[in-house]
């Protein structure tokens, strides 16, 4: 069974845009928004390293949940991009 990501809230944290309020063309440059996730599922993070001298390493995460406040960024400078962070250390809980 898929378990999806909860939104508890959502806000504007800030906006710009071009143009003047004459102009009937007014473009939108960034828009930031601030979500407040939560995430009661299972998720597994395996990543296998091959290191120098023949080494290699393995490391296995699995979250079943996971809290936080997240930064949603989509703007057109200095391209056209979108950006995903957190922005507090996150909640972690039974982390093996």
């Amino acid at each position: 069974m898929a378990k999806f990501v909860g939104v508890l809230s959502i806000s504007s944290s800030s906006s710009s845009s071009t143009g003047n309020s004459e102009s009937f063309c007014i473009c939108m440059q960034t828009v930031t928004l601030l979500l407040d996730l939560t995430y009661n599922g299972r998720f597994q993070l395996a990543i296998d390293v091959d290191m120098v001298f023949g080494r290699s390493a393995y490391l296995s995460v699995m979250l079943t949940k996971l809290e936080g406040v997240a930064r949603l960024q989509f703007t057109r400078l200095p391209f056209t991009h979108w950006s995903f962070t957190f922005t507090q250390v996150l909640c972690f809980i039974h982390l093996y």
